[in-house]
């Protein structure tokens, strides 16, 4: 990544190698989409990935932001817990972060879903999750 916030360690991605496939949810900064990525990972041809892509129009404030929110991800590459971010394209507008796909969907949706069974999460369960992530 770059000298405004971002990190060396994370692989920059061709833009050309990414074939957007659903529109997952949108978010402050823009949208968030599946795709699919071609020859980001050794050994393997595609690799579905979700990607967070910040609007065109976004501010320098809001670029900032985008980038900083990144460095969990890119700081915890190794926690059970936290998405990998597997790749970015930062070169230019809009920028875009590729992140290991996790086949359940995301905590919130997770969540409230779950929400609507009779056998929900217990307390027990719950308070081992937090620790987990904390």
């Amino acid at each position: 990544m770059t000298a405004d916030g971002a990190s060396a360690e994370v692989t920059t991605f061709p833009r050309v190698n990414i074939e957007y496939v659903n529109i997952i949810g949108k978010a402050w900064f823009g949208k968030v989409i599946e795709a699919e990525a071609t020859n980001i990972a050794v050994g393997s041809d595609k690799l579905r990935v979700i990607t967070k892509v910040l609007k065109d129009d976004a501010t320098d404030e809001e670029r900032k932001l985008f980038l900083n929110e990144s460095k969990l991800y890119r700081l915890s590459t190794n926690h059970e817990s936290i998405l990998k971010l597997v790749g970015c394209a930062i070169e230019k507008m809009p920028y875009i972060l590729m992140m290991e796909n996790f086949p359940i969907g995301d905590l919130k949706g997770y969540l409230l879903t779950k929400a609507s069974n009779e056998e929900f999460i217990s307390n027990e369960i719950l308070m081992l999750m937090i620790k987990g992530i904390v």
